[in-house]
């Protein structure tokens, strides 16, 4: 089982260069081709073997990583969630499925507007699932927002 997963950024400083296990992070970016930049970043950082998985809302994952090395991509489930508030609300169920064994990483990337459409209580429920899900699964997940 993982304790870490990079974060994809050489210039941080050693503690905010990686995730821990069972952690949920949540980045936002101003533009949409940084939180892509970023969401490259995060995947062709991790090692051979770390079992991770992509989500994307509102843009196909092939076309979000772009011209990332086979590898990187290739040992990568890749999964489109609809732009809408219901696929939304259940991303928590459906993200126990895409981890195969303990200590994984989810990534879901979307734009924020998506966010916007949950009322304050429903994003903590939504939140509080998520984390429910990394404590579950000895996981970690990154939620990468733009815009």
């Amino acid at each position: 089982m993982a304790l870490s997963f990079p974060f994809g950024i050489k210039q941080l400083w050693d503690e905010l260069s990686v995730m821990q296990a069972r952690g949920l992070y949540w980045v936002n970016s101003d533009t949409q081709e940084n939180a892509r930049n970023l969401c490259r970043q995060v995947v062709a950082s991790q090692p051979q073997g770390t079992d991770a998985a992509l989500i994307c809302s509102g843009e196909p994952p092939r076309d979000l990583l772009g011209a990332l090395p086979n590898a990187a991509v290739s040992r990568l489930p890749l999964f489109t969630l609809p732009l809408k508030k219901a696929a939304l609300l259940r991303l928590p169920t459906e993200a126990a499925r895409l981890i195969r064994k303990p200590g994984g990483l989810i990534i879901y990337y979307a734009p924020a507007t998506l966010m916007l459409e949950l009322s304050p209580e429903a994003m903590t429920e939504w939140l509080q699932g998520l984390r429910r899900l990394a404590n579950k699964l000895g996981s970690t997940v990154l939620i990468i927002c733009h815009s």
